[in-house]
Parts: structure tokens; sequence; C-alpha cells
């Protein structure tokens, strides 16, 4: 069964579609809205009742914790999965033939009742994250035997693919770079590796992306994979370390450790009990793009259901912010620094926006 987790990778193109919705970027675009937040893709024993049963409460799981974002709550409550055939709406068993990665299998698509399925959530005392999530562009370095490669937005190979299906399963928006190996400025193996935060961040300008992550994966002697997974964050960032016998497992834990990160926001605005108006000052606003980028960003941020404009001065605008939890979740959510980093002393509800790098002139985002 766990080399069986891996031939989802072998569905190929029609069922990548199906299952994870590819986001077309452009300049300006901070966020995106998930689709199939209903569906999992999961391994199956075998087309009998007993082994179908287990399967859809290993979908109702993975389909929970995709909603949800809080892997932690949702595997508490193993009451939750009881009746997981009865949120289901359909299901198709899927054969898959053997690749030299896999063996031969068979996988369950199911699609559960959404409504339903938030209702369940919401019963048991647990937050439901927005569909409306950041995207994320990833860097990712594969190296193996001494060669490296760098996932770009039309790659198939293995590591490709199988973020492509781990933030799908996770329900993240994901962006890949186009790089060009010729250009100048494009971010290479080294620099993954040796973690460039401010070469990544000026190649990254073009794509419009929310959430930064990079990853460099690695074979070792011993044939065991390894990661580490970063979320870069302004100046500072969060990083994991991953491994496992098999990439895709590594991939998976990786995600996993992204998403957690990425949820806790939307988890704490979702546990809040009040809700607040707040007044946020944003400094370094000059102009009528930056102040969109700004205002557009903040109806983003988990929890928030009102931004107005309360104040305009000289390069500062104060908004007035209506949030579940008030500053303080407020300031969680917004915590990224890709777009708002918190004002120099610590006030709090002041912020700076931040500007973003400068597009290399040969430098276009992706069509």
């Amino acid at each position: 069964m766990r080399r069986l987790r891996g031939v989802i990778r072998d569905l190929g193109v029609a069922c990548l579609v199906a299952l994870w919705t590819v986001v077309a970027i452009a300049p300006g675009v901070r966020a995106a809205v998930v689709a199939a937040m209903d569906e999992a893709l999961v391994p199956v024993a075998d087309r009998s009742e007993t082994a179908r049963a287990e399967a859809n409460r290993a979908a109702l799981r993975q389909v929970l914790i995709k909603i949800a974002g809080d892997r932690k709550a949702v595997d508490s409550r193993p009451e939750l999965l009881q009746d997981a055939g009865n949120y289901v709406l359909q299901y198709q068993y899927r054969d898959v033939a053997a690749s030299e990665a896999t063996a031969a299998g068979t996988l369950l698509w199911v699609q559960f009742d959404e409504a339903a399925v938030r209702d369940l959530l919401a019963n048991a005392g647990l937050p439901s994250w927005q569909s409306n999530r950041p995207l994320v562009l990833v860097w990712a370095a594969t190296e193996q035997d001494g060669a490296g490669t760098i996932s770009t937005t039309d790659g198939q190979d293995p590591t490709t693919v199988a973020l492509r299906l781990n933030m799908e399963r996770r329900g993240l928006p994901l962006a890949l770079p186009k790089v060009d190996p010729a250009a100048a400025d494009a971010p290479t193996l080294a620099d993954l590796k040796q973690g460039v935060p401010a070469k990544l961040q000026q190649a990254s300008a073009p794509y419009g992306a929310q959430e930064l992550a990079s990853a460099v994966i690695t074979r070792a002697g011993d044939g065991a994979w390894r990661g580490r997974f970063t979320l870069l964050r302004g100046e500072h960032g969060a990083t994991w370390v991953a491994q496992g016998p098999t990439l895709e497992e590594v991939v998976a834990q990786g995600v996993d450790q992204w998403a957690d990160a990425l949820a806790a926001p939307a988890v704490a605005a979702g546990s809040a009990t009040t809700t607040e108006a707040v007044d946020l000052q944003v400094e370094g606003i000059t102009n009528t793009q930056q102040f969109g980028r700004v205002e557009t960003y903040l109806r983003t941020v988990p929890g928030v259901s009102l931004v107005r404009v309360r104040r305009l001065e000289p390069g500062v605008v104060t908004f007035r912010v209506i949030a579940a939890g008030g500053m303080a979740v407020l300031a969680q959510g917004i915590g990224s620094g890709q777009v708002l980093r918190p004002a120099a002393g610590g006030a709090a509800g002041r912020f700076v926006f931040v500007e973003p790098a400068p597009v290399p002139a040969a430098a276009a985002p992706p069509q």
C-alpha cells in the first residue's frame, strides 16, 4: 500500500486536470479560489465493500483536512470518519498500471457533499478555511547522483508531479516558475541550496504570488530521500526537514508543513470567539496601484469580513478592518511579509507596505 501511494503520479494529465486547477498567473494576482475542495484520491486494497468503506474514511479525512486546514484537530476527532459513506456523492475506481517506480494497483476517487462536510466540521467545533487561499510560488530543486533539476511550470518530473498532487491534496494554489537557464538572473541549484532569499524574491516578482516557498530534495548515499522545505517570509522564514524512503513521501511531508503554517491564521480566526473593528495604519503607500494592492490583499487575510478606508494622509493610509479575533489574529494573518511587514518599533496596528522587487528587463510573467 505504501508503494501504491506513489502511483497517483502515473494517472496522466487528464486526471491531474480533474483534481488540480491550474492557476493562470498575471501581474497583481495574490490569491486564488481552490477548486475540488470536496474530492480526494486514495489507494484502495480491492473492490470489496469492506475495502471501499476503509478508503472512504481515508478520503473523508483528506477532505476534512483540506477544508479545515488543521491536521491535528481533525485527527483528534476520529469519530468524524465513522459514517464517511453517508457523505459520498459519487466514486470511481481507477486502475493504474505498474511503472518503474510503482506497483500496479487501484485508486478510489471520491466526491463528497461539501456543504454536509462543512456542517460536520462546524458541529464538531472545528473551523473551515476559506477557499480563497494564497497563491504559493514554489522554487524546488532535486539533486540525485550529482545531477540537479529545478521544477518548472511545464515539468513532468517526479518532484514536480508530486508537488502538484500534494498541493491539491492540501488545497493550496500552486505556481511554479518558468525558468530560463540562460538568463543571468535565473536562480540556480546552488542558490536554492544556499538559501538566498533576495535572489528568489527578485526572480519571483513577475509571478505575483502571495507566498514564496522553496524546497531542496536530495537522495542520500543510503538511498533515502531528504528535503529542506522553507516558507520565505520577508527577511525571515520558517524551515522544516523531511526524510523518507521515497521522494513522494518526502514531498508529502514538506507540503504538509507548508500547509499547516499557511492555515494557522485561518485556524486562529475560525477559533476566535469575538469579532472586532480595528484600525490598521499602513505606511509607504504613495500611489493608487499600491493602495489597490494593499486593499485587495487585506480582503484575503483569514478572518477579515470588511475593509474600508478611514483616513488618508501623505504616505500613510488608515484602514478600518473588521476581523475575527481582533488585532492579534489579524497581525498573525498579515505576517507573511510579502505585502505588509510590521513597522519599526513593533507598535500594534502599524505596518509598512513592501514594494515588490524590481522585475528584470528580460523577465516576463508566464503565459
